[in-house]
């Protein structure tokens, strides 16, 4: 089971996330913030394969690029982009996606569709 970690300040999207990734066959650590992040799997002592992360949040790129070196090269990054920007994530996210303008069954689909393609490309190359 790949573990995935949401970090979200918007706790309702990233339970709304986890939920969806959990009954897809994930195993899912929402997290409202980089701290609470390291926090948590500080805690629980668990690896992770993919960090889906709200790219305007403080300290996103660092505790991605952190990840990257603990876990290795076949660590994911995928960044959720605000409404109505175009952040540059380029040199730390493998992939960004717009944070869906509603939550409903299509950005459920479409976001663990993606989630799931990048955790795919990642047991294929390793």
């Amino acid at each position: 089971m790949k573990t995935i970690l949401l970090v979200d300040s918007d706790l309702g999207f990233a339970f709304w996330l986890g939920h969806a990734l959990d009954q897809a066959g994930f195993d899912a650590l929402p997290a409202r913030n980089t701290s609470d992040a390291t926090a948590l799997l500080s805690e629980l002592k668990v690896a992770v394969d993919l960090i889906v992360i709200r790219a305007s949040m403080p300290s996103a790129k660092s505790l991605a690029e952190d990840l990257r070196g603990q876990f290795g090269p076949h660590f994911k990054v995928l960044a959720v982009l605000e409404r109505g920007t175009e952040e540059d994530v380029s040199g730390w996210a493998d992939a960004k996606i717009p944070e869906p303008t509603v939550i409903d069954e299509a950005s459920r689909i479409a976001l663990v569709s993606t989630i799931r393609k990048m955790a795919l490309d990642e047991a294929a190359g390793g």
